[in-house]
């Protein structure tokens, strides 16, 4: 794994959570890792092959479940309860990255995702994304992904 991804997505999960697993053969099921994983396992994380690269953004090229995270967050931040109300600072997280990308015209760091037939499954990034959206950046700019490719498929 790329050391940005480490270090902008599992390393904030392990200080929140903890790192209960000793071997990548173990099931994340049950766990509160299991959502943190997408839907993947493990084994899938620790063997993937990485690229770097940007995407244009247009929510259509999302996971229908992205689609719904990025829409609740993006009704969160606009005062509505939604189903990422629970998020841990969901609407300070999304307007801290709104007022970068208003400064900056981009994103402040790269998405975590994983292709799928329904789409790129965000496994982190929802909130700059989110805040990408609502800005109306999508429908003119690509943002930078790192892509997470099953190395058996490969």
């Amino acid at each position: 794994m790329p050391r940005e991804v480490f270090d902008l997505w599992i390393v904030p999960g392990v200080e929140f959570h903890g790192w209960p697993f000793t071997s990548t053969s173990q099931s994340v099921e049950g766990t509160r890792w299991a959502g943190f994983f997408g839907l993947q396992s493990l084994r899938f994380w620790a063997n993937a092959r990485w690229g770097h690269v940007a995407i244009p953004v247009s929510l259509n090229i999302f996971h229908p479940m992205t689609r719904a995270r990025i829409i609740a967050i993006i009704g969160t931040a606009q005062g509505f309860q939604t189903p990422m109300a629970d998020v841990r600072d969901s609407k300070e997280r999304f307007w801290t990255c709104a007022s970068f990308i208003r400064e900056h015209g981009a994103i402040p760091f790269s998405i975590v995702a994983t292709p799928t037939q329904q789409g790129f499954d965000l496994v982190d990034g929802h909130h700059r994304l989110a805040a990408f959206v609502h800005l109306g950046f999508a429908s003119k700019a690509s943002i930078p992904a790192w892509i997470a490719l099953d190395a058996s498929c490969v």
